[in-house]
Order: structure tokens, then sequence, then C-alpha cells
């Protein structure tokens, strides 16, 4: 059930046909690990802006003065207090290498209401390059995605050199999606992204920018998350990249390097282990992520016992989990070679999830990651670099409630040699 086009459908069990699979979705590694953490809704301001096709590299957008977080996020507050009461859960700065423009068309989606409280709608959201201290946790562009679970609405604020550029509501079943009633949203005290990038140039990010002199975008996210029974701690995840920012470009990217880590946002400290450096290049393996990485049929169980986490079993104890077990490997992967995350495709909304893991085939937690998304692993038996066999077992934890995740797809998307590609399970 596998081909070679990178995507691929699962049906499991006995159900309605699948929606038809959607093209490859040529993101890179950075811009899929906010649209899974967008995951408790819909769209939020990553979809938002990913609603198009294409980008352009290289805009015509000039050069500007950054600002780190916390003013960005003030300008954003002040925007979102005037039109309503919404919490803030998410935040995405960058700071370009080179300006990048993104399609702003979500206005033409089947049942999307927006209404635009910055002038008429762009067609074409232009992201300034950002010629600044890559440490300094300044970003050219802080995007910024606000909910309200009373209004079922999304509100998305874009702040250009600390000015709001852009500020959209978008309501509309099609496009917002449920919005579950136990997001949380990202506090006022949170630390600075000068402390978070600070700590990331300590904990390799310098290193990496001696060795990577020229060219480095750096990306730095904050994400609120969902309340479950699993510790979870709120983290800055900082990257510092020479690979091609956002979509990439047609053809084959350029190589480049990678170089990411998570900070606690209360207490400024790296979060042990999650440094983490790759590569991206031209073209990889003949075959994409679902066909290097056969996987079987999947099912949905509840944990066992009574106290298990997903640290401990990969499903934690009552949580509903969707689990699918590997059939074979036909080229070296690894967990860090594809990010996880749960999705719709029949309204490409991003479900949360209280977590991820990888078992080995007698069952013991390899890797795992908690949150809505998949993004940087936590050694258990193995590591992020551990070789997949037969028998291992992926699984994704949707949390403690009792729902039908009918339409629901585990979605993998190819990083490293497995870049531009991507598979879908369906639950």
């Amino acid at each position: 059930m596998h081909d070679r086009t990178s995507t691929v459908v699962v049906t499991v069990g006995i159900a309605s046909p699948p929606p038809p699979p959607p093209p490859p979705r040529k993101l890179s590694a950075p811009w899929i690990v906010i649209v899974g953490a967008v995951g408790v809704s819909a769209i939020l301001v990553a979809a938002v802006l990913l609603a198009g096709t294409g980008g352009g590299i290289g805009s015509s957008s000039p050069t500007i003065s950054g600002v780190t977080f916390h003013p960005a996020r003030t300008a954003a507050d002040a925007t979102a207090s005037s039109h309503g009461a919404w919490e803030l859960l998410i935040a995405e700065g960058f700071a370009l290498a080179n300006a990048t423009s993104l399609p702003f068309n979500i206005s033409s989606e089947a049942g999307c209401s927006v209404t635009s409280y910055s002038g008429p709608l762009p067609t074409e959201l232009g992201l300034p390059a950002l010629h600044a201290n890559p440490l300094s946790g300044e970003a050219g562009t802080w995007l910024f995605a606000y909910y309200s679970t009373s209004a079922a609405a999304e509100l998305a604020v874009a702040v250009t050199g600390g000015v709001v550029t852009l500020a959209a509501e978008i309501q509309g079943a099609n496009c917002v999606g449920e919005i579950p009633q136990n997001a949380t949203a990202i506090p006022a005290n949170v630390v600075d992204s000068s402390t978070a990038v600070g700590a990331a140039g300590a904990a390799g990010g310098a290193a990496f920018l001696a060795a990577n002199p020229q060219g480095v975008t750096v990306e730095m996210s904050l994400i609120g998350g969902i309340l479950t029974t699993e510790p979870h701690s709120l983290n800055w995840n900082v990257e510092l990249t020479t690979c091609p920012p956002l979509f990439e470009t047609s053809g084959s990217p350029p190589a480049g390097n990678t170089f990411t880590v998570e900070v606690n946002a209360t207490t400024g400290a790296v979060v042990p282990y999650s440094e983490s450096n790759s590569t991206c290049a031209g073209p990889g393996p003949t075959n994409g992520i679902g066909t290097a990485l056969n996987l079987g049929f999947g099912a949905v169980s509840v944990g066992p016992g009574n106290g298990g986490t997903i640290a401990s079993q990969g499903c934690a104890s009552g949580d509903q989990c969707f689990e699918i077990s590997v059939v074979n490997v036909t080229d070296n992967v690894t967990p860090n070679d594809f990010t996880m995350s749960v999705t719709s495709l029949t309204n490409h909304s991003i479900y949360p999830a209280a977590g991820f893991a990888i078992l080995g085939p007698t069952g013991q937690v390899l890797v795992y990651s908690l949150g809505p998304s998949e993004t940087l692993w936590t050694p258990g038996a193995g590591t992020g670099g551990t070789l997949l066999t037969a028998q291992m077992i992926l699984v994704a934890d949707l949390g403690p409630s009792t729902f039908d995740p009918s339409g629901w797809y585990l979605d993998l998307q190819g990083a490293g040699p497995f870049i531009n590609s991507a598979a879908d399970y369906s639950m």
C-alpha cells in the first residue's frame, strides 16, 4: 500500500475510504514543528500562512531591525485585546538569512470566514531578512496564534520590525476545526527569547555558528499545550540552520546544517538531551519515508496498568493510543529521520496528542516525546540515532479523553535524507 510518491495512506479496520492523500508537503523541518504544534486547532498562525502553495525565497522585502519576544508579544497582545478575549497559544520568531514570502489565501477555503483588523488582507506575506547577532534572540518577524474557545475562533497576528502588520480573525468549521477546552495558554512570565537563545548558544549554538559563519537563519518557537496526565514543561524550541527556511525551493534543496535545542521557558535552562544536529542536502534515498519505513496495520488501544507514563511504557495508563508496527525497513532510518503528529486530512487540521513513543520489539521505550507534536526525542532504552528494525512500534498517545478518532491520521514527515517526503496512516 506504499508508493514512491512519498505519501502513503493505510486504512485500519472497516471504515469509509479516506480522502485522497495530498501531495508531499514541501516544508522544512522547522516549519513542520510549528504546523504540528498548531495541533490544538486547525490552523492558527502557521496553518493560515501555509494555506497556499509555493513560496518564494528571495522576496524583495527589505532588511529591518529585529525585536525579542517580549516587546513583540506586547504589541500583539495589545492588538488582540482590542478585538475581544484571546489566549496566546503559539509564538514563532524568524531571523531569516534571506527574505521569504508566504502565500496568504485562507479566505479562499470553503466555509472560512476571515475578518481583517489591519486593512485589506494580503495575498502574500513578506518576511524580511534580519542581519543581526544570531544569538541575540531578536526576530525580524514574529507570528502569534491566539484562540478563543467561547467564540470557536482564532486570531493570527504578525509583528514585523516590532510593528503589527497583520491581524486576522478566522472562523468556520472547515478552517478552525475543534479547539480543545483544555488548551493551556502561554503565560506572561516566560523567559524572553534573548535568554532562550543565549542558553542555546552555550549548549552548542555558538559552536554551530563558528562552523557555519554565513547564511544562518534562527527560528524560535514557544507553544502552549494540552492539559494531560503527563508532566510537560513549556519549552522554547531554538533552531539555527543554513537549510532553506519555511518552504523548500523547487528542485533539490542545497546542502545545509541545523542545530536544535529546547530551553525551559520558566527557568531558562537547557532541557537535558535536547541538543540535536542534522543536515539537509540534495536528493536523498530513492525511497521516501513511507517506503523506507514500511509500516503495517495499526490499532487504537488503551494504556494498560495504573500510573504508567509515556516515558515508562509508551502509552500512559488509561490514555487512548494509536499503535502501528514496523514491518520492515528498506533504508537506514532512525527516529531523527522523521517527525510525527496527528492530523485530519479532510480539513488539514492538526489534532492534539499527549506525546509519542517508539517501542522496541520487546516493548521497551526506545525514545519518547511529550506534547502535541514530536519535535525532539528524549532517550529511553535507545536514542534518536537508533536504527529502526522490524517489530518496533510507533505510538501516538492521544490523551485521556474518550473520543472517536476516525478520520485522524498518524502523520510522518521525512527529515534529513528523507526530507520532502511524507506518510499518513489512518486510525
